[in-house]
């Protein structure tokens, strides 16, 4: 058992403290390890970013295998030379793949209709790769299309694609 008076001397004592010099090596430790750990992080984002965009072409890929089972091995063509997603002059945005692949990569289920009963479109078949109410069906389209997860890019803030389309 420790002594009385050995107690009340260690209770006079004053604390001691870090001194300044202590303090300063260890933020220098601290700043150190964050300098090494940052760029592992940036790294790490960087990398889910490209595993989810592998993910959405693995589910794309998943969707035209799944339409052409249901269509005798077809798979959906272009329209006129287009691409399936483009936006032609003028920033018109045309819809065309995602338009019919939609079912099979989770987004809307829109009915779709005969190009010739298109409430959209008032001209013939031949006359819609360029003509103003294919593009105004393509504007009405494009944003609900443009939403689905599987046509985001991980490495683009969410709605800079969608921000971008014109409104009319």
């Amino acid at each position: 058992m420790p002594h009385p008076i050995d107690r009340r001397a260690a209770a006079n004592r004053p604390a001691q403290a870090f001194t300044l010099i202590e303090v300063l090596v260890v933020v220098a430790i601290i700043a150190v390890l964050v300098a090494i750990l940052l760029p592992a992080l940036s790294a790490a984002r960087q990398q889910t970013r490209r595993v989810l965009c592998v993910s959405n072409l693995h589910t794309w890929a998943n969707a035209f295998q799944t339409y052409a089972g249901a269509f005798g091995g077809y798979i959906p063509r272009d329209y006129g030379g287009q691409q399936y997603l483009y936006v032609s002059s003028g920033d018109r945005w045309h819809v065309l793949a995602p338009e019919v692949m939609s079912p099979y990569l989770g987004g809307p289920k829109l009915p779709l209709v005969p190009r010739d009963q298109d409430p959209f479109v008032t001209k013939p078949f031949d006359q819609l790769t360029t003509n103003k109410d294919a593009d105004d069906r393509d504007l009405f389209l494009a944003p609900i299309f443009l939403k689905m997860p599987s046509l985001q890019c991980p490495s683009f803030p969410a709605g800079t694609l969608s921000e971008s389309l014109p409104t009319g």
